[in-house]
């Protein structure tokens, strides 16, 4: 490091040409009451690995999900994947999720998961029946059909209630919240993957696993579930619904 002049101007109006090498650590001495000084020199901090890096152990993480047209959701992550020809699709599920709970009285709560299909009355569930990834950082799910119109607009007057609700300064001790998450689990091929090798976390695993169940009820002392920590996914706008192709 160079050697910097620096000019200190003294009581008696004398300079004093001073020599400064560089970083230093503080060498004032410090009365025990007292706050000792801030050093001079900053904590050196390792650089973090770049992503897919030999040295690179952190999972990749999903930042965010969105339908795009009534059948595939995409997944935006933090970082490149490997490619999911090895993945299997039904590592991903929907549910449609429904937790109320009651703080009076040393609290209650109840949860529900459906199957978003059944609980509308068709007998084919809603699975997720194909992978693409069109970008590196991006993963898309394919729906084995569009996802149920209904739900669609459940969700909307879900929300506009709870809007309504909330807005009312009554001091209720009822919270409820109502919407469509996305799950993952691990178990069932080598999973989702960034170019490390290091694997996706769960989230909602349970769910996913037990993809044969219809719905699921939950009840007792909360938390029941958390619903924070899965992936919440907004409803697809009318005007990006593809229905089926027409005859050729």
């Amino acid at each position: 490091m160079s050697t910097r002049l620096r000019e200190i101007a003294t009581s008696a109006g004398c300079c004093v040409l001073v020599l400064e090498t560089g970083c230093q650590p503080s060498t004032s001495i410090v009365a025990p009451d007292e706050r000792p000084p801030a050093e001079r020199c900053p904590v050196a901090v390792a650089p973090k690995p770049a992503p897919g890096s030999s040295s690179d152990r952190e999972s990749p993480q999903l930042i965010t999900a969105r339908f795009n047209g009534s059948d595939r959701v995409t997944l935006t992550f933090s970082e490149g994947l490997e490619p999911p020809t090895q993945v299997n699709p039904r590592q991903f599920r929907v549910s449609e999720g429904y937790s109320t709970v009651d703080y009076s009285e040393g609290g209650y709560a109840s949860a529900y998961y459906y199957d978003p299909a059944a609980h509308y009355g068709e007998e084919l569930p809603l699975v997720f029946a194909a992978i693409e990834q069109p970008e590196p950082d991006q993963l898309t799910l394919v729906l084995n059909r569009p996802i149920p119109m209904p739900i669609c607009e459940t969700m909307r007057m879900a929300k506009e209630e709870a809007a309504a609700a909330a807005a009312l300064a009554d001091g209720s001790t009822t919270k409820i919240r109502r919407g469509l998450f996305l799950h993952y689990t691990q178990r069932g091929s080598v999973g989702i993957r960034d170019l490390a090798s290091n694997r996706l976390d769960d989230f909602g695993g349970e769910w996913a696993l037990d993809f044969g169940a219809r719905d699921k009820r939950l009840t007792g002392k909360p938390p029941l579930v958390r619903f924070d920590l899965l992936i919440e996914l907004d409803c697809p706008v009318p005007s990006e619904y593809v229905g089926p192709p027409g005859p050729s």
